[in-house]
């Protein structure tokens, strides 16, 4: 009987510990990232704003005032021979980019790298009576400056590691170049090359088809610094609240046409790197086959001039971005277009601004 009794008694606290850890552990819920946290009475929050802050948020901010904008600009050419002469074609007609943006009133400057990434990100002085690793709207003569450079460029010792994007990379992170980055300031480079990233980048074009990841190209493997997803994400950790923009000129990819014209004189490939670091940007793709740059230069001179006027996020926000304007001021408005802010506001005036986002 003893026994029975005490079977029963413990039976009832095994019913009770289950029945008591049940009630505790449904209170415990994988909350839908995008609902809004629960918090208890005595401020402490629930699991569920645990979950909330997984959430990839983000912050942009940014001044909004009547100085010039201003940007800073990477030339980077592709100095091996068979560019020699597209080149040259491009830094004659140099001089019209830079009187499209200076008539817009933009305080740009420019510095000046090569594909090859034995120099490790160096930038080179400026020729043609220039001095210094900058070139700005005060420069005299910024034509034969900019003809004398890159000419220059073709007298160094020739590598075969053409790395636009490696370079774009290690360019930045040069403690040298710190001139080249000025604080507030939105970022475009140019990059000109009849070849890929290292070369061939992943095609073998022999065949024309996509190579294994592991396969050497030309002149070595693909390495992380190699990505342009690397590069882009780099840059948003290291310049912070910086718009960037990189423009190609190169082979598109599909362009037969071109590419047989310019694999007449060497061994060349479509860049479909560059195209890729240009599309991550927002940049542009010009063909290196074009008659004449003026056109195209005009264009890229209009997307770093539209660019510089607005704010640029990390991404196409998953949720209707939340704008805060300091001071408050009915008369500023704004527009948002995939990860671009456009403002409008009194010319007169200086506003911070700050985006609160999220990207997947």
């Amino acid at each position: 009987m003893k026994k029975k009794l005490i079977r029963i008694v413990i039976l009832g606290l095994v019913v009770t510990l289950q029945s008591f850890l049940f009630q505790n552990c449904s209170k415990v819920q994988v909350a839908d990232i995008s609902s809004q946290p629960e918090v208890v009475a005595n401020g402490e929050a629930t699991f569920e704003e645990s979950v909330q802050i997984t959430k990839d948020a983000r912050i942009r901010t940014a001044t909004l005032d009547s100085n010039p904008s201003k940007v800073d600009l990477l030339l980077i050419i592709d100095n091996s021979g068979s560019m020699k002469e597209d080149s040259l074609a491009l830094a004659g007609k140099l001089s019209e980019f830079f009187s499209y943006l200076s008539a817009s009133k933009i305080d740009w400057q420019m510095c000046l790298a090569s594909t090859s990434l034995v120099s490790q990100g160096k930038s080179y002085d400026w020729k043609g009576g220039a001095t210094g690793k900058v070139l700005n709207k005060a420069t005299q003569n910024i034509q034969t400056v900019v003809t004398d450079s890159v000419s220059y460029l073709y007298t160094l010792s020739s590598t075969s590691d053409e790395r636009g994007v490696a370079q774009s990379f290690q360019h930045m992170i040069n403690t040298d170049n710190k001139d080249c980055y000025r604080s507030g300031a939105s970022f475009a480079s140019v990059i000109i090359s009849d070849e890929d990233e290292r070369s061939a980048g992943e095609i073998d074009y022999s065949a024309k088809i996509p190579k294994p990841a592991n396969i050497n190209t030309a002149s070595g493997p693909i390495e992380q610094i190699d990505r342009p997803e690397f590069y882009v994400s780099e840059f948003k950790i290291r310049q912070a609240n910086k718009n960037i923009q990189v423009h190609s000129i190169v082979i598109p990819s599909g362009d037969e046409k071109c590419f047989a014209s310019q694999d007449f004189y060497s061994k060349v490939s479509f860049g479909t790197f560059y195209e890729k670091l240009s599309n991550l940007t927002k940049g542009t793709i010009t063909s290196i086959c074009q008659a004449n740059y003026s056109d195209n230069l005009k264009t890229i001179s209009a997307s770093i001039i539209d660019l510089s006027q607005k704010i640029q996020l990390d991404c196409v926000p998953t949720e209707t971005p939340v704008v805060s304007v300091d001071p408050m001021d009915a008369s500023v408005s704004y527009s948002i277009s995939e990860n671009l802010i456009s403002f409008v506001y009194p010319s007169d005036r200086n506003y911070k601004v700050s985006v609160n986002y999220t990207c997947n």
